[in-house]
Order: structure tokens, then sequence, then C-alpha cells
């Protein structure tokens, strides 16, 4: 026997799918944004407003854009949670390729450091864009590279990242690499190597 249930989810925010009622991708954010901690509403924000990589095939338009999330979180007052929800649309940044990105640029922004700047291409003196670190911040010509665990496990890949790091001391930038052991204890490993490098290039911090 199939039991009916009134729903107090607006139409806008329901979708068809194969014939079957589902919440919008808002919606579904606004859920998972409103009852998680910041971090978690973080990361899911960033890959809902990531535009994909068209050179891996992926799609070039995002799930939703900032302002649909902000509408969609409008929509739903004042229910608990909705400080967090805030607060991770105001962190949330275009570009962020995966969790640990988003959790690294998190611990950075709870440590005071300064803003990174997301997968953008570092340019040498001729205009030619040469790496695309994780994480740069410009003003230090820091670079950050979280590895996860398959690139120690891939010579082939380990060959990249050398070549990478070579390339991104020839430019004059300092090349920091990550993992998931710095992330540990609440990322204080990360923040310390972040520092000293940041400090090295002038940083008061």
């Amino acid at each position: 026997m199939v039991i009916g249930h009134r729903s107090d989810i607006p139409e806008e925010d329901i979708r068809q799918i194969h014939g079957l009622p589902t919440t919008s991708v808002t919606r579904t954010w606004t859920d998972i944004a409103l009852s998680g901690p910041l971090v978690e509403a973080l990361i899911f924000t960033d890959q809902v407003i990531r535009a994909g990589r068209t050179e891996f095939g992926e799609p070039s338009e995002p799930w939703a854009t900032k302002h649909e999330l902000t509408e969609a979180l409008r929509r739903r007052g004042s229910a608990p949670g909705v400080r967090t929800a805030r607060q991770a649309l105001s962190l949330s940044r275009k570009g962020s390729d995966s969790p640990q990105e988003t959790r690294l640029r998190l611990l950075m922004h709870q440590a005071g450091l300064p803003e990174p700047d997301v997968n953008a291409w570092l340019i040498d003196d001729a205009g030619i864009a040469v790496v695309q670190p994780d994480l740069s911040i410009p003003q230090y010509r820091v670079a950050i590279q979280y590895d996860s665990w398959e690139h120690h496990r891939d010579p082939g890949q380990m060959l990249k990242d050398i070549h990478r790091a070579e390339l991104t001391e020839a430019i004059g930038w300092i090349e920091v690499r990550i993992t998931r052991e710095h992330l540990r204890d609440g990322g204080r490993r990360a923040i310390e190597k972040i520092c000293r490098a940041l400090r090295f290039r002038g940083w008061p911090g």
C-alpha cells in the first residue's frame, strides 16, 4: 500500500527526474548547508558553484550560481543553521577541484592567513601561463598544492609534480606541498608549513 504525504516544499524547489519528484539542486543544497558543520557546508557549496573542466569532459556550467543559492536560502527563512549556510556562501569560491582544497582554504581563513586564489594560473615575465596550483597567494608568490594519496603511489605523477615544482620556482614562486598527513590534528602542520613560506617572503603575520 502506498501512503501519500503532503510536502511543505514549494513547487519551485521540486524537479521531475524519470517521472519521480525530487528536490532541486538549490533545495538540496539548503538541506545540507542548514544541517551540518561549516566545513561540510562549504565543501558542498564549492562543488555546487564549480564550473567543470571541459578539458576533462566535464560540463562547463555549474549546478547552481551563488545568486540562486542565496535565493534558495532566503526562501528557507529563519530555519536553524541559516547562519552557517550564509557563512558557507560567503566563504565559497569558484574553481575548487576537491574537498581537501576547500578544507585547506577554510583552515587558512580560520588561521588569519592571506586569502588565496583558487586554481589560478601563474604567469611568467613574458605573460605565459606556466602552472596552475590549487591555491596561490600572489602578493607573496606562494603556491600551495594538495597532493592526494594517489599522487604518492603513481611514479608518473611524481615526476610531473617534480617538474611542476621546478617550473614554479623558475618563475620566482615558492611551492608548498600539503598532504593528508598535514591536515591531521586540525590542520596544524599544514598551517605551520604555509606560514613558514609566507614569512620567508615577508608576511608579517
